[in-house]
């Protein structure tokens, strides 16, 4: 047996896959032969194999080390071995042009480019692309410049960054497997949130059933939205086609709200939802006022006053307009501020509106003219105020206006100004000091009502109730004289919800403000920017008051926190003020974001006397009664007044634990609630019927039985 190892030789064909074929001399020309191939990888991977030839695929970048043994019938073996090396085609780096680092919002399309100059076979490299928010691509390389885009559907949740990394990898698709070529690059895409822009249509189902239905457009498709619709005054939560049954002419505002707390709102004036459809009106106009009539006309008032060199601080670019159902035979009014909101009747008080599109012609027209109200009411705007007397022929900023006249503003409307004697912001005054301050009559349409409302203004058991709207502020107004020898004036600020907005937008607030004629503040301004008021009171309980007012339990006059947990109450200093003096009180809430604030008012009067009278004093006093009992409190017998003026009494701070009662006599009975010991008390103030003392406590010890 001379063995199989003569002229021994491997034969090695292929580049991506290779052919091994094993040839060899055997001088036993009957023997039989087995083969035995074992290929190691580059990493480290064993092929085995019992052919004499048989073809290896080049899967793995590197050196393949191939050893095959051939044995004959009698035992004897040779082997012979062979080295492979299979190489990846190498091109240079690719090059990544800088993307701007400016902002895209969420559903936008982002794209960065990617450029090679080196040539290769198709299919050989392709782009591994991470966009950072769960999205991974691969995309197939070419010679020159790529674009790679992607959708980033939501911004980041929650408090994270509002920010994604996107990352790039030129990888090497030769073999199946893949190897990294060149270092990762990574690019920073800036994603905002967009405030969700909510629409509705209605539909009356008759009875004044109404079938809203609501489309949210979010550009952030992975946002999603709780749903409060304000009906009037009426909260309906949870749903975009929700059914309501109205008894008359309603505002109704849809607010949405998404979860990256951006929020959108949308109002409709619902001037017939009883029956779907518009009233008639007496003129031939037949129109009903609409947003879209509105914007088509208040650039080009705007530009009749900018003509005439007003505006120059841009504040007619500021205004909100709203449509509503206004009283009586108002056409419209301006709440002035920040951002002055004017509010327009729908329908003219029952004249119609004219709408013209060519707002500087003087043609005939029937009904109320659209450019007359809305140039009249810029000029409140503006700084100026209604006109009386003869000056008020032909000005547009006369108190009253006529159904199919038109009157544009002229230089002569700029000099009635704040010094100007003849301009008064009041028609009419009746009498002196406040009318309905206890809020005793809740019918707008009394006579002794004595307020002007606005937005989700209403009495409510003998207090103003003011809550948040969604199309314009919320308010009480009156229009009154100061009384002679007038000391203060002092409300009380029962309950004060102000709610946090989130989303970029400012937190609700409270104001008082007490302005002249002329618009300019009799009591001062508080130490904030942008404002005529002379107390305002934010969300978390930041108070901001002039000089002239004083708020109890506040610490400082320039953001002093206050406890909105309690009532709050507010005296303002007249003294020095002229009896006589025009004046009107304004009462507001400024609501900017979700419609959740509120504010409950009561108590609003003047006090009046010569400066001779000085506070009282009450002292501190001390009870006990046993568990389920009651106790009646003397409060003013340890109490005082200089001037032996008879003294009454007003809770500051109630009970946590009981109830109490004013008796007759002006003593209390406390009653601690059911099964309740322990420890309670409760504040008032002594007055005399021109000041308050300071408040006293009185502290309770309830015994257990």
């Amino acid at each position: 047996d001379a063995g199989p190892d003569r002229n021994l030789a491997l034969g090695v064909s292929g580049v991506t896959t290779t052919g091994l074929n094993l040839n060899f001399d055997d001088p036993g020309t009957a023997d039989t032969h087995q083969f035995a191939w074992s290929v190691t990888t580059p990493l480290g991977g064993v092929i085995q194999s019992s052919n004499q030839a048989f073809v290896l695929t080049l899967n793995e970048p590197g050196i393949w080390n191939a050893t095959v043994t051939v044995t004959d019938d009698d035992g004897d073996s040779a082997s012979t071995s062979v080295s492979i090396l299979a190489t990846a085609t190498i091109i240079d780096p690719p090059e990544y042009p800088t993307v701007a680092p400016d902002p895209f919002d969420e559903g936008d399309t982002v794209s960065m480019d990617v450029f090679l100059s080196s040539s290769f076979n198709s299919g050989d490299y392709r782009y591994k692309v991470d966009w950072g928010d769960g999205t991974i691509e691969n995309v197939n390389a070419v010679t020159g410049t790529l674009t790679l885009s992607h959708v980033y559907e939501d911004d980041r949740p929650g408090a994270e960054p509002d920010q994604y990394t996107a990352t790039v990898q030129l990888v090497n698709t030769q073999f199946s497997q893949n190897f990294n070529v060149h270092d990762v690059h990574s690019q920073v895409f800036l994603v905002e949130n967009v405030d969700p822009a909510p629409t509705f249509t209605w539909q009356s189902l008759g009875g004044g059933l109404v079938q809203f239905d609501a489309q949210v457009n979010d550009p952030g498709a992975l946002d999603t939205h709780t749903v409060e619709w304000n009906m009037g005054g009426t909260i309906v939560t949870g749903t975009l086609t929700p059914q309501f049954s109205f008894t008359g002419p309603a505002t109704v505002s849809l607010t949405v709200t998404d979860d990256d707390g951006g929020v959108g709102t949308t109002s409709q004036f619902l001037a017939s939802p009883l029956t779907g459809t518009l009233p008639a009106l007496p003129d031939a106009t037949q129109m009903i006022l609409d947003p879209a009539a509105i914007a088509g006309q208040r650039e080009a008032v705007a530009d009749l006053w900018r003509a005439l060199g007003a505006d120059a601080d841009g504040l007619l670019d500021t205004i909100r307009i709203a449509v509503a159902d206004l009283p009586g035979s108002e056409l419209a009014s301006t709440v002035l501020g920040p951002q002055p909101m004017i509010t327009v009747d729908y329908n003219a008080a029952g004249q119609g509106w004219y709408i013209d599109a060519d707002p500087a012609s003087n043609e005939d027209f029937a009904g109320m003219d659209l450019v007359t109200v809305l140039a009249h009411e810029f000029g409140h705007v503006l700084g100026l105020h209604h006109v009386v007397g003869s000056a008020a022929g032909g000005s547009v900023m006369s108190a009253f206006l006529d159904a199919g006249t038109r009157r544009l503003p002229t230089a002569g409307d700029l000099a009635f100004t704040v010094d100007d004697p003849t301009v008064t912001g009041i028609a009419a005054l009746v009498g002196a000091g406040i009318v309905n301050g206890d809020f005793s009559e809740a019918d707008p349409a009394a006579a002794d009502f004595g307020w002007s409302t606005a937005g989700q203004a209403g009495v409510v058991a003998g207090q103003a109730v003011l809550t948040e709207d969604a199309v314009f502020m919320s308010g009480f107004t009156q229009d009154f004289l100061i009384p002679d020898d007038a000391l203060r004036l002092s409300f009380t600020i029962v309950a004060l919800d102000l709610v946090s907005n989130g989303g970029g937008i400012s937190g609700d607030a409270f104001e008082f403000a007490l302005l002249d004629a002329a618009g300019a503040s009799l009591v001062g301004l508080a130490p904030i920017s942008l404002t005529d008021a002379a107390l305002n009171i934010q969300t978390g309980g930041a108070a901001y008051a002039s000089d002239r007012v004083r708020i109890d339990g506040q610490v400082h006059a320039a953001g002093g926190l206050l406890d909105l947990g309690a009532p709050i109450q507010v005296e303002v200093d007249l003294t020095g003020i002229a009896g006589g003096t025009a004046a009107t009180l304004y009462l507001d809430l400024l609501g900017l974001g979700r419609l959740q604030s509120r504010a409950v008012i009561d108590d609003v009067r003047i006090v009046t006397g010569d400066g001779s009278n000085t506070a009282p004093s009450a002292g501190d006093d001390n009870a006990a009664v046993d568990e389920d009992d009651s106790v009646v409190i003397d409060v003013l017998a340890n109490d005082e007044d200089p001037e032996n003026d008879p003294l009454t009494t007003r809770i500051v701070t109630g009970p946590e634990h009981g109830g109490l009662e004013l008796l007759a006599d002006g003593s209390y009975r406390y009653t601690p609630d059911a099964d309740f010991h322990g420890d309670d008390q409760f504040s008032y103030v002594a007055s005399d019927g021109v000041f308050d003392s300071p408040a006293a406590t009185v502290a309770i010890t309830v015994r257990p039985v």
